[in-house]
Order: structure tokens, then C-alpha cells, then sequence
């Protein structure tokens, strides 16, 4: 009401045509005073015009409508909207209504109501708690992605619009449709477009790495990159690559943006590409203390005894027991595992070598 006595005017938006009058009436009740009328989609199209054309010209000053004022109004005067149970609306709805103010330099305002003591499902408070996030203008792009990552993407050639996502999330369902659309163009094409051969399981990187425990301070600091959502971003990518060229794209991408990185995130990347490999090798597990790095296989009996001889050889200090590997080490801990992750392939290599050389 301050509003309206400094010039604004009110929509009040109610999702049930038929309880519109019975609201209306009570709050000719509480305020006998206020100029107000009623728009719905289920009066004639020229009593609507007219309830429209008059709110327009300020003739009155509170709209009580269902949500039909979603789109396609442009009232500058309008600043304050009042929406009733506003968690039985989708995102899009709520957005679309909450632009219905704010259209001029008036200052706007967007009320958006629930029943007090009403338990919210999950979905309708991630809706409420969107719109309150992305209040600012341009967010909505952001907004429409939260909406995709609440409702789930649909079918892409069906009727289906929400769900399909949500059992494996937007990355991978993005992933798996691109991958699909490029072996359906080649199957119609009839040859292997470049870099087809190269695609992978896209639940691969979905596959755990080994864990890598090592003493040193490795993150993306929040003084590096401060904004939060890009933080989680780039932990996202860092943590989804599989190998060392996608690792090196991320840490490139990382620099290009933020300049020169500190080396918390060197440490970063530095573990990551070490875990790739220790994956790559058959490795379970690598921890690192007391000067020493030890080393558990997912299957030891498949690795060749030769490997660890030729190892011995090159590091007299390191050993083999019942479940790990052991190379000790002094100074820098991760300089010490990539030095274990050198000889360990350079072993392994020697061995192939030497059987390739027997004919075996």
C-alpha cells in the first residue's frame, strides 16, 4: 500500500480462477479504499482488453489475475507483484511473472509466497531459492540452466520434456548426446569422421582415479579465482579429465583466464596427472610420508616380476613387500612419485622390449 501511495501500482497473481473473486471481495473488505479489479483468461476477450487497457492508464491500482499477466505486458508503472502460492509454479512461470515489474526506473519489487508451515518438496524450494540467487540483470541464462538441472532434459526427438537428464546429470547427458550425434553422422555419411576412433566410454570418466596422498597444499585458492561458481567449474573439469593432454587444456584455460597460477595449482594439476597415470598402470593406491612413497596394484600378480628387478637395479633403496611398493625418497614428495612413475614405466618398457627382442 506504501506504493501505491507514492504512485506504483500492484499485481497480486493467484493460480485458481475460481477463488480470484472470493480474494478479491475480502480485500475490498480490509481496504475499502483501494481501487481494484480482476483479469483471467475466462472472461471475454473485450472485458479483459478493457480490465488491461484501464490498469495501463492507472485508472486503478491493484490487479488481482491468474498468471495469464505472464508475458507480453510491458506496464512501467507496475513495480510490486504479489504471487500466491508460488511454489506450485515452474521456474519459468516465476520468471516470467517477477519480469512483469521493474520496467522502469521505479523501484520494483517481487513477493513470492508460500502457505506458513507448508513442507516444501525438494524441487519447489530449489525453484524459490533460484529466483532469489539470480535476481540481477542478465542471470537469465543461469537461470534457464538451474531450470534444466532441476526439471532434467527431455527425450531429444520425443514428446518427454523433463526427466531424462536427471539420473545422469547435465555434463554427462551433454556428453553422451554429442557422442551419439557424431557416430550417427558417420554411420549416415559412411565413413569415420576425424577423431571418432578416439571416442571413449563416456562413463569413463565417471571411474574413479586412484587416490594419491601427498603432504603438500594443492586447490584452487580463492584468491586465484574468486568467484565461487567458477572455482566449482574448473574443479568440475580438472576432476572429469582422464588424461594428460585434457589436464593440460584445463590448467591452459585456468592461466588464459586468471594469468599465471600459483603453486597450490600446480600442485593441483601435478597430482591429477600422477593419479592418470597410476591408473594407467594398474595402480590402487599411492601414499606418501616418512620418506618414503608406497605403492598398492589393484592386481599385483599381474604385473611381471622383471619390472620390479629392473626397478631394484636402477633404485638399489627401493623394495617390494607382501602389498606395496616402496621407494624412498627425500625433498620434494611429488617430484618423488613422478620420479617412481618414470622408472615404473621405464621398467616396463625395458621389459617389453627385451621380449620383443626374444620374439615372445
Amino acid at each position: 500500500l506504501r506504493e501505491i501511495d507514492r504512485g506504483g501500482q500492484i499485481y497480486f497473481v493467484h493460480n485458481r480462477v475460481s477463488d480470484i473473486e472470493l480474494i478479491a471481495n475480502r480485500v475490498r473488505e480490509m481496504v475499502p479504499d483501494l481501487r481494484l479489479r480482476v483479469g483471467h483468461a475466462q472472461m471475454a476477450d473485450d472485458e479483459l482488453e478493457s480490465v488491461m487497457v484501464d490498469f495501463i492508464a492507472h485508472k486503478f491500482d491493484l490487479l488481482l489475475s491468474t498468471t495469464i499477466v505472464e508475458s507480453g505486458l510491458d506496464i512501467p508503472n507496475a513495480n510490486t507483484l504479489i504471487v500466491e502460492n508460488a511454489d506450485r509454479l515452474g521456474l519459468a512461470q516465476l520468471y516470467q511473472l517477477r519480469g512483469r515489474v521493474g520496467r522502469s526506473d521505479r523501484q520494483a519489487y517481487a513477493y513470492l509466497l508460500y502457505q506458513s508451515g507448508k513442507e516444501l518438496t525438494e524441487n519447489a524450494l530449489a525453484r524459490l531459492q533460484a529466483l532469489q540467487e539470480f535476481s540481477t540483470l542478465g542471470s537469465g541464462y543461469s537461470l534457464a540452466f538451474r531450470d534444466l538441472q532441476i526439471r532434467g532434459a527431455g527425450e531429444l526427438l520425443g514428446s518427454k520434456q523433463h526427466g531424462a537428464m536427471a539420473a545422469v546429470g547435465y555434463e554427462l547427458y551433454t556428453q553422451l548426446i554429442n557422442e551419439a550425434v557424431v557416430m550417427l553422422k558417420s554411420s549416415v555419411d559412411g565413413e569415420m569422421p576425424t577423431g571418432v576412433e578416439d571416442i571413449k566410454d563416456p562413463l569413463e570418466s565417471l571411474e574413479p582415479l586412484p587416490p594419491l596422498d601427498v603432504p603438500v597444499v594443492a586447490l584452487l585458492p580463492e584468491s586465484y579465482i574468486k568467484d565461487q561458481a567458477q572455482r566449482l567449474y574448473f574443479y568440475q573439469q580438472m576432476m572429469s579429465a582422464r588424461t594428460e593432454s585434457q589436464l593440460g587444456e584445463v590448467q591452459a584455460e585456468i592461466e588464459d583466464r586468471y594469468g599465471h597460477s600459483p603453486l597450490e595449482v600446480h600442485n593441483a594439476f601435478a597430482i591429477m596427472a600422477l593419479r592418470v597415470r597410476a591408473k594407467r598402470n594398474g595402480m590402487e593406491r599411492i601414499e606418501v610420508g616418512g620418506g618414503r612413497v608406497s605403492v598398492e596394484f589393484k592386481d599385483a600378480s599381474k604385473v611381471p616380476p622383471r619390472v620390479f628387478t629392473i626397478l631394484s637395479r636402477k633404485n638399489r633403496e627401493c623394495y617390494l613387500t607382501r602389498s606395496s611398493f616402496i621407494w624412498p625418497y627425500s625433498g620434494d614428495p611429488i617430484a618423488a612419485v613422478e620420479r617412481m612413475m618414470d622408472g615404473f614405466e621405464s621398467a616396463v618398457r625395458e621389459m617389453e622390449e627385451a621380449r620383443a627382442s626374444l620374439g615372445v
